[in-house]
């Protein structure tokens, strides 16, 4: 009898108020069907005296079934609020792809029109090679000009050679002599007209000496502007072959950018799919939320019915018990001081699991902080690299720039154009320079705020291990075995934390995995869930959904951060596109000074043509008044004072007749060079 007032009491001691209470107790997480939940209408209640304690066990489960019910409601409410974040981040993504579809279909038509300039290039340096060899077939025909000349030059020797051995017969037939006046008289006129013509052919000799220097003179210039012609089509050479390479490396950058793209169209619509996948479930879970609330509220109607007709039966039997309860106060007292201790002793157990729980978010904190540290210390660890990096550019640059200060002072002597090109280089190395200063200072800025970064997470850290310390202590080193329990399963099937990589190739497999092992966990869940109802252990309550959408996120960002690399990656390609392109605009400039160059040698052939042609000219003209002097010569006085001054005329003659012969042959020569320069340039063009 005292055993059973012992288990009847704690029942009758509970008002209405402390049911209606409990069933408003925070729920636990079970993973069972309503279909397969007991209702009241299936339990027959016994007419024994143990009835109490069946019915207190129906109330127990009947709290337990609420509580589930609950629980499940919560999950499936914090689930569809974060089914609209997932749409809203999905949207965003989309749209970030349909820009970068954008952005590479512009690239593409701007490479595609940088082909069409490289191929116009090609063209013109075509068209520059057809003049070069027109240039040298009138190269060609100058020579054969000059070997012309030269013949012609030869003949005019001989006939000079003709008129000295006249003037020797002239001298024979002066000292012969003659002693009329008459005959003195006209040599003497004869000899007039002979210093006449002499003074006239002294001043076309000078003339024509001062033709032949203007000749080398221009001669010089031309090998300079030749030899000059050679450096700049090195150099275009060079560059052409430059924008060869160039060009291909674009084209097998512009076939990845396509495969980007590609990919990333892929990725869309499998993120559709997702979407599509997510609203289905979302209406799903949406339905049966309506179908559990409803399930929900005919129960707690029937149940309220059964337990007002259960309480009314058992009013009836309290005032039949009444006596029995009067002979069970001495015991109810004992039993109340009894749960008093109890409840003491498991308001401590609480304290000491809440200091345990605290010390255990420490620790989860302190672990976190570390690995920050350990970040920190790789991002310094880059910066330094950085940091090194850009100062070695920088001291690359200043050695370019000191040498191009030399090589500006050492041909300070050049012309403005060139100046002007070296001061324009000028000013874009400095602004190359500045834009790596700042970068420099940059960096420095960034190692600055890391390295307080550090020093704010270790004092956190020092704070974060005295508490813990402390806690420890409090509680003195234990814990309690309960906390094991709850977290066993789960860490076995967490995922890892895989890293994001710069290709998108392996961002599918990646969420394949993660969809993959989230499926798994959302099954040992329910199973662990099921045994643990089954055996009556307690599982502590734990969001489902929470750590799916933080590592989604987390993809998410990732996903983001690979699409602002592969942005960075394309304003790269357009700055080298700009880059060549200007290159472009300079070789034209340095096609169209080519080409006025070309027009003034052909220029400077006509005038040298024009100048041998008179000189030749007046050779000849000299040759008929040689001629007709020779004719009109007569027989002299031996005694005449002039003899010495027709010798040293006529050798002055031969000397200067000589002199032209030797800048006839230079003439020959360097143009004979000329051509064989422009032969090795056609060579190497080819």
């Amino acid at each position: 009898a005292p055993q059973e007032s012992n288990s009847i009491k704690p029942f009758f001691s509970t008002p209405l108020s402390t049911i209606e209470e409990g069933n408003r107790l925070v729920p636990r997480v079970i993973g069972e069907d309503i279909s397969k939940i007991p209702l009241h209408s299936d339990i027959n209640f016994n007419s024994s005296p143990n009835r109490a304690s069946q019915l207190e066990c129906v109330l127990s489960q009947l709290k337990e079934e609420l509580e589930q019910k609950s629980l499940r409601l919560l999950e499936c409410e914090g689930q569809l609020k974060e089914l609209p974040t997932l749409e809203e981040e999905l949207r965003r993504t989309k749209e970030e792809f349909v820009e970068t579809v954008k952005s590479v279909g512009e690239d593409k038509k701007f490479y595609e029109e940088q082909l069409g300039i490289l191929r116009e290039t090609r063209e013109q340096l075509a068209e520059r090679e057809r003049e070069l060899k027109e240039v040298r077939i009138e190269l060609e025909q100058k020579e054969e000009d000059m070997v012309r000349t030269t013949a012609d030059v030869k003949a005019l020797q001989r006939i000079m050679e003709g008129l000295q051995q006249k003037l020797q017969e002239a001298k024979t037939f002066t000292q012969a002599g003659e002693d009329s006046e008459s005959a003195e008289d006209k040599y003497k006129k004869e000899c007039d007209e002979l210093r006449s013509t002499v003074i006239t052919l002294k001043d076309q000799i000078s003339s024509l000496e001062k033709i032949l220097e203007n000749e080398k003179m221009s001669n010089k210039s031309l090998l300079e502007k030749i030899d000059n012609l050679k450096i700049e089509k090195e150099s275009i050479l060079s560059e052409l072959n430059t924008m060869k390479s160039n060009s291909v490396s674009i084209q097998v950058e512009l076939e990845k950018a396509l495969v980007s793209s590609n990919e990333k169209m892929q990725m869309i619509e499998s993120l559709r799919s997702d979407l599509e996948v997510s609203s289905k479930e979302k209406s799903s879970l949406n339905m049966k939320c309506q179908k559990l609330k409803k399930e929900l509220e005919q129960l707690t109607r029937k149940q309220k019915v059964e337990l007002k007709n259960i309480l009314q039966k058992d009013h009836e039997e309290a005032q039949k018990v009444k006596e029995e309860l009067e002979s069970l106060k001495s015991t109810n007292s004992e039993l109340q001081s009894a749960c008093e201790k109890l409840q003491q002793e498991l308001s401590e157990v609480g304290s000491n699991l809440e200091l345990l729980r605290e010390l255990n978010v420490k620790d989860e904190k302190i672990e976190e902080l570390q690995a920050e540290l350990a970040k920190l210390d790789h991002d310094k660890q880059v910066l330094r690299d950085e940091k090194h990096k850009t100062e070695q550019c920088l001291n690359k640059e200043i050695s370019e720039l000191k040498v191009l200060i030399e090589d500006l002072n050492k041909n300070s002597l050049q012309t403005v154009e060139v100046e002007q090109v070296n001061m324009k280089d000028r000013e874009s190395l400095m602004r190359k320079y500045e834009v790596l200063k700042r970068e420099y200072e940059r960096l420095r800025r960034a190692r600055r705020e890391c390295e307080k970064k550090c020093l704010v997470l270790k004092d956190e850290l020092t704070k974060e291990k005295q508490y813990s310390a402390r806690l420890q202590g409090l509680t003195g080193g234990k814990r309690v075995p309960q906390l094991q329990v709850s977290k066993s399963n789960l860490v076995d099937i967490r995922p890892d934390g895989m890293k994001m990589t710069n290709s998108l190739d392996n961002l599918t497999d990646e969420v394949q995995k993660e969809l993959n092992t989230s499926a798994q966990l959302d099954q040992s869940l329910i199973t662990d869930l099921q045994n643990n109802t089954e055996t009556g252990v307690e599982v502590v309550r734990s969001d489902n959904m929470t750590p799916h959408v933080d590592y989604l996120s987390a993809r998410l960002a990732e996903a983001e951060t690979a699409f602002h690399v592969e942005r960075v990656v394309v304003n790269e390609l357009r700055a080298r596109l700009v880059e060549e392109h200007q290159r472009l605009m300079e070789e034209r400039a340095r096609t169209l000074e080519l080409q006025e160059e070309v027009a003034t040698l052909h220029t400077l052939n006509d005038q040298f043509e024009d100048k041998f042609k008179n000189i030749v000219s007046q050779l000849e003209q000299q040759v008929n008044e040689v001629k007709e002097l020779r004719h009109n010569m007569q027989p002299a006085d031996p005694n005449f004072m002039d003899k010495e001054k027709l010798k040293k005329l006529a050798e002055e003659n031969q000397r200067r007749v000589d002199e032209l012969l030797q800048e006839r042959l230079f003439n020959k020569n360097q143009l004979l060079y000329l051509r064989e320069e422009l032969a090795k340039l056609q060579q190497e063009r080819e």
